[in-house]
């Protein structure tokens, strides 16, 4: 690959991690305007709603007590996406969009963390525990990356960035 074209994927892949980031906050920051901590607006009855409520744990609210654990995660995952953002642009698209959403979702939690000291929660689907746009962004590029593992066809890096490299 040329280096113009890893170029810019580099650049496309950043772009998009930092606007999942800004929709992120802003949906955060609208949240926190609109809503005080603990009260309810439907969206969608019966299935959505908007609950605004705080996390200092991970996913499900586990490892509360353990507040620096996410942020000292997060920053790993970011740090480690910068030092190999090289190779990052060398991944096919699926992956690069899942590792964007990865980054994204992590630092828009960790923006939470560090500023609040808890993650700022509001999508209330009532049988799911409340969530927001960055644990979505966390969990579809999940999906997204164990889809592309799924889909792998044994190419090898050259052909599609990412294969078992036969």
């Amino acid at each position: 690959m040329e280096m113009n074209e890893t170029r810019k994927r580099i650049i496309w892949f950043w772009l998009l991690a930092f606007l999942l980031v800004l929709i992120d906050q802003a949906s955060k920051y609208w949240v926190k305007l609109a809503l005080v901590p603990g009260s309810t607006v439907e969206v969608l009855p019966p299935v959505v709603y908007f609950t605004r409520v705080t996390n200092t744990g991970v996913a499900f609210g586990l490892l509360s007590r353990f507040t620096w654990l996410p942020i000292v995660f997060s920053l790993i995952i970011i740090v480690l996406a910068v030092v190999f953002s090289r190779r990052i642009a060398g991944l096919d698209r699926l992956f690069r969009l899942a590792l964007a959403m990865e980054i994204g979702g992590a630092a828009g939690n960790l923006i939470d963390r560090a500023y609040y000291r808890y993650v700022v929660d509001f999508i209330d689907l009532r049988y799911w525990p409340v969530f927001n746009l960055a644990d979505s962004a966390i969990v579809v590029g999940a999906c997204l990356l164990a889809l592309g593992l799924f889909l792998d066809r044994g190419e090898s890096p050259d052909d599609q960035g990412m294969g078992s490299g036969e």
